[in-house]
């Protein structure tokens, strides 16, 4: 029996078809914590802009004269001790420090885009990697307390709660709007 020739004419056909959701399908919530873990990125990122800066000796300079002139008392106690530390560290630490503000922003961007897809993998990724820093979180805030690191704890906990609960309760969506 002659084998049939496959018709090189006939209509393609997807290898999966996925339904469209619709906008009020999409979880609300995902999509806030997506956007969030955009802006952390963006901001790791921004902040590894101002290390590959202060590897240039004439910016480190510059910040040294910042700080002389900004003295003890005409700035914020907390960004003069910003200022203080990115100055007095060592361009090896400085490159290390951009790589793993680096690579958080890509561990975040893979999160976010992730969530923004509400894919499961993604939101497993975010438990794991939202948990793994929590007893850090704890342990900052036993050794100095501050409203900064509590709403970060706080925001932290609320996250992954919520991400166990959505792996639950997959059919539920948060809509806000």
């Amino acid at each position: 029996m002659p084998l049939k020739r496959p018709d090189i004419h006939a209509p393609a056909v997807p290898a999966r078809s996925h339904a469209k959701e619709h906008w009020r399908e999409r979880d609300q919530v995902i999509e806030i914590m997506a956007i969030y873990k955009f802006v952390k990125a963006a901001g790791l990122i921004a902040i590894d802009a101002g290390i590959i800066k202060m590897l240039n000796p004439a910016t480190a300079e510059r910040v040294q004269s910042w700080i002389l002139a900004l003295g003890d008392g005409a700035v914020h106690p907390t960004i003069h001790r910003w200022l203080t530390t990115a100055a007095s560290l060592s361009p090896t630490r400085m490159r290390a420090i951009g790589v793993v503000a680096l690579l958080y922003a890509m561990l975040f961007v893979i999160e976010g885009i992730g969530l923004w897809h509400q894919s499961k993998w993604a939101e497993w990724l975010t438990i794991i990697a939202t948990s793994t820093f929590i007893p850090l979180e704890v342990y900052e805030l036993n050794r100095r307390p501050t409203v900064p690191l509590a709403a970060a704890l706080v925001v932290n906990l609320v996250v992954v709660a919520y991400l166990i609960y959505r792996l639950r309760h997959p059919e539920e969506r948060v809509r806000l709007v």
